[in-house]
């Protein structure tokens, strides 16, 4: 196949503006670079992972997508043939390994000037195991996009090996995605949305964080990954089946908790991750659609959990129903510093003939505190905290983490007390 790019220039979405002016504030900086291994174990067939990837490559648009400024505005313009992004990489052992992969994240993309913006590489070090890593630029994907897409990188692998057809992907082309977009902006929908958001900021945003400063985004966020304790998902699990509530609502209702608590405000925003796929087709499609949202509770201390659970859940109820409105339309800035976000994109993709464990190592910006709820099909539940270091040293980590563990216990464990009575000295 040749390099050949289509005639046609398209606008941004919506998600990738924000990007784009964000990246552009600091063009050197890499917080933007996301990407994530699998480690495989058993012997890859290597022929066939290539063949998956330049298939996989050649159906998502996004992934092949040129940017560049035309008269002073960002446009894009898709790359319709070319080899897949694919590089074969040979270390002595996986710390080699893993410190080639994050030198890799530290490279910044030259959006102004047509990068690719993705690339792959397989890595091979000297005891047999293999580690397939995936970089990317957060403007053509968010994770769901990044999900979808390397899903269909193994789907593609494993007919390969079988010898069968794929089935159709179900990716839909660029232009369908930006039409979608523009026919929403000049709907009555999109009216609805953004009086619904006026409301929400019509009084300005209190500051609702664990520190009282501010830092710029870092592109190596602090990292812990903690399991949930059996004592405190029993307790969800009992409350869950007595209420209907979903595990991120109740991290959602404790963190406005710790928040209100630290801060000595009622009124508490915590930033949310919508995924924004309104249409069969952005749900299919490998892009960046999400869209950060702030989702504004009243913590009463003389309520319940029970009260806030509610209240907070019908929130979320509210900005779903809203979420394809972007912000930067309003006229209230938006600083959104203490984020829950949901990871739930179901099971990890899987190789045949090999053990193949997913790990993540960027996922973008570390602008404040990130609490990223895993769970679910695998049967882990998992919180992960991702913090600008600028902000919180490791200290300050492990004692926030502390302070979350035991304050979800006690309000899972007795949600009908009055939160004023539940929020004791010990989590302080």
């Amino acid at each position: 196949m040749t390099d050949c790019r289509t005639s046609t220039l398209l606008p941004l979405l919506a998600a990738q503006r924000q990007q784009w002016t964000s990246h552009h504030d600091d063009p050197s900086n890499p917080r933007y670079n996301c990407g994530g291994y699998f480690r495989l174990t058993g012997g890859i067939d290597q022929v066939a992972l290539r063949a998956a990837v330049t298939a996989a490559y050649s159906e998502a648009d996004m992934l092949r997508v040129r940017l560049a400024e035309v008269d002073g505005q960002p446009r894009q313009t898709v790359v319709e043939g070319g080899p897949a992004p694919l590089s074969s990489v040979a270390l002595p052992d996986e710390q080699a390994a893993f410190e080639w992969m994050r030198s890799a994240l530290t490279v910044p993309f030259d959006l102004r000037n047509g990068d690719q913006m993705c690339s792959h590489a397989l890595i091979e070090v000297d005891s047999g195991e293999e580690f397939f890593f995936f970089l990317y630029h957060h403007i053509v994907l968010d994770a769901y996009g990044a999900h979808r897409y390397l899903a269909r990188v193994a789907q593609h692998y494993n007919s390969f090996v079988a010898g069968t057809a794929t089935p159709k992907s179900g990716f839909a082309r660029l232009e369908q995605l930006v039409a979608e977009e523009r026919a929403y902006r000049s709907s009555a929908r999109a009216r609805r949305d953004d009086a619904y958001w006026r409301d929400v900021l019509a009084t300005p945003l209190p500051w609702s964080a664990l520190a009282p400063h501010e830092a710029p985004a870092q592109p190596k966020p602090l990292r812990s990954v903690v399991r949930v304790p059996d004592r405190t998902w029993s307790a969800f699990q009992d409350l869950s089946a007595r209420t209907g509530t979903r595990w991120p609502v109740v991290v959602q209702a404790v963190v406005a908790c710790l928040l209100s608590e630290v801060t000595g405000s009622a009124d508490i925003v915590i930033g949310m991750l919508a995924a924004n796929r309104p249409t069969h087709a952005a749900v299919k499609t490998p892009t960046n659609m999400a869209n950060e949202l702030p989702l504004r509770v009243d913590v009463d201390m003389d309520g319940t959990f029970i009260d806030l659970l509610d209240q907070v859940a019908r929130r979320v109820a509210e900005a779903t129903t809203h979420q394809r409105a972007h912000l930067d339309r309003q006229d209230t800035p938006i600083a959104l510093r203490t984020f829950v976000n949901v990871i739930a994109f179901g099971e990890q993709p899987r190789f045949f003939g090999c053990a193949s464990e997913f790990h993540v190592l960027a996922t973008g910006p570390a602008s404040n505190f990130r609490v990223n709820c895993y769970g679910g099909l695998t049967g882990d539940h998992l919180l992960e905290y991702e913090v600008n270091p600028c902000i919180y040293d490791e200290t300050a980590l492990t004692r926030h983490q502390e302070r979350l563990r035991d304050l979800l216990l006690n309000l899972v464990s007795s949600p009908d007390v009055r939160l004023s009575d539940t929020l004791t000295a010990r989590t302080r």
